[in-house]
């Protein structure tokens, strides 16, 4: 990846926080009018709510340990930004949920990452654990998988060599598409509603 393309995929990141925190701000969801949403993520943000509220007492940790004024500065600056980023991340998990309309089956991880496949290629939906994924998405032996904090609860059969628009790879082939949700039932039983609509 070139450091342009880096630069290019920060400053989206950071938009996209920030765009994450006003629609939190705003009461809104990044979601289109007629799709159905599909809640993920309960456990980053508990998680990420913890990291949040230890932050100020980091600050004063800092203070108090460290002698130096100049790396006492940065080490705030650097806190600050933390907790700012954390918010964005959280904001990202609450405004932009998974969400399935009649075209499409959007998987999110926040703001920070997506896949998306038509309905259309979807044969089955059903409840199946997996664990240890790397990444925000995962893109591994024709799987494309967006995984909590606690790998995958949901499985989707799609049609072989099925085209999955993934966020920043473009278009992968897949097989199946695993993916998180807070509810995996409602979340079966939405994609079934729609794939049979």
């Amino acid at each position: 990846m070139t450091m342009s393309k880096r630069g290019g995929t920060l400053l989206r990141r950071e938009l996209g926080g920030l765009m994450s925190m006003i629609l939190l701000v705003h009461g809104r969801k990044d979601v289109p009018a007629d799709a159905t949403p599909i809640r993920y993520g309960s456990a980053q943000k508990t998680f990420i709510i913890v990291m949040m509220v230890l932050g100020p007492f980091e600050i004063v940790l800092v203070e108090l340990v460290v002698p130096w004024a100049w790396l006492r500065t940065v080490l705030l600056v650097v806190a600050i930004y933390g907790v700012i980023w954390m918010f964005g991340y959280y904001s990202g998990l609450h405004t932009r949920p998974h969400y399935i309309d009649f075209e499409r089956l959007v998987l999110r991880n926040g703001h920070l990452a997506a896949a998306s496949v038509d309905v259309g290629f979807v044969n089955a939906a059903r409840r199946e654990t997996h664990e240890k994924y790397k990444g925000l998405v995962a893109v591994e032996d024709d799987v494309v998988a967006v995984p909590g904090m606690n790998g995958t609860a949901l499985t989707l059969t799609l049609e072989p060599e099925t085209p999955v628009q993934v966020q920043g790879r473009g278009t992968v082939r897949a097989r199946e598409i695993r993916f998180d949700a807070d509810d995996p039932e409602a979340a079966l039983r939405s994609i079934r509603q729609r794939l049979a609509g």
